[in-house]
């Protein structure tokens, strides 16, 4: 549903996804879908794994930070 709709704005305005967003899969998941905002009560939670993460891992989310060292 996500891509679907990122699609239909073809870019005029940023995707968002919210609910069911619990692990940082569903969050790259939903990146790949073309949301660029998430709507998460686990935002916290996202930020501290993703420090956390090991770098080859968090090669897959590169694509998407404007700044990746953030």
């Amino acid at each position: 549903m996500v891509r679907l709709m990122c699609e239909a704005v073809a870019g005029q305005i940023a995707g968002k996804a919210a609910g069911g967003i619990r692990t940082m899969d569903d969050v790259l998941a939903f990146l790949r879908a073309g949301a660029r905002r998430m709507g998460s009560t686990r935002s916290d939670q996202f930020i501290q794994a993703y420090r956390e993460m090991a770098q080859d891992k968090r090669e897959d989310f590169a694509e998407f930070l404007t700044d990746p060292a953030a």
